[in-house]
């Protein structure tokens, strides 16, 4: 596990400017590009992820993801203490929505049913379909969120990145990338080394899937549930 204080000695290793004295860049600057590199990482892995539940409401399709939420991963729904309820629904784009349920903005009484697909209309609003009926919202029926959260910003020297720890090395690459791409003009170098770093975290991936399923997350097939 690095510090962000380790993080930015490394950086300054990578780019040969161990003197932060007599450096091209501040603290403040390699400290941005560290937690910039961390937001990324963020995106392209897919970590670290959350989870979050909400009671269904009969005829309310549209719920509010937490405010640090970067993108969707997984959704549920059902009552996690009925047998066989508590099932995995399709997430879909609106573009693949309207082709899989054209009538999905549907809200009228004789449309609603169990939920069955998940669609991201806006950066904080997932809306269900169909429309969560009576039987549907009965207490305990949920909707859990699986998400990919918005890292925290890195300040005091002790903190260390939320992102898992097979990633950490990367980000001292990444503010060696960022180095090059700004005040030492070393552009080819610097893309080189950003298409490695972007390699290594797609090689190191499923080592973090694996690590996840040990802690019980099941990931599964479920072939015939979603359109193709």
């Amino acid at each position: 596990m690095a510090s962000l204080q380790q993080i930015r000695t490394q950086i300054r290793l990578l780019i040969d400017q161990t003197d932060s004295a007599n450096s091209d860049f501040s603290d403040s600057e390699l400290d941005g590009f560290t937690n910039e590199g961390q937001r990324f990482l963020a995106v392209l892995t897919k970590y670290p992820r959350d989870r979050v539940e909400v009671q269904a409401q009969e005829g309310y399709p549209g719920y509010t993801l937490p405010s640090d939420s970067i993108l969707i991963f997984d959704v549920y729904f059902g009552n996690v203490n009925t047998a066989g309820d508590h099932l995995p629904i399709q997430v879909l784009n609106e573009s693949q929505m309207k082709e899989f349920r054209p009538n999905w903005l549907d809200q009228t009484t004789g449309s609603r049913g169990r939920p069955d697909t998940a669609v991201l209309v806006d950066r904080t609003t997932v809306v269900i379909s169909p429309t969560p009926n009576a039987a549907e919202s009965a207490t305990g029926k949920k909707l859990e969120l699986v998400y990919v959260f918005y890292p925290s910003t890195l300040s005091a020297n002790g903190d260390t990145p939320v992102i898992p720890i097979v990633f950490h090395d990367l980000l001292s690459q990444y503010g060696q990338y960022k180095c090059y791409m700004s005040k030492l003009n070393k552009p080819d170098l610097g893309t080189s080394i950003f298409n490695q770093i972007v390699e290594k975290a797609k090689i190191l991936e499923p080592i973090v899937t694996k690590e996840f399923h040990s802690q019980g997350f099941v990931f599964g097939n479920f072939a015939g549930r979603y359109p193709e």
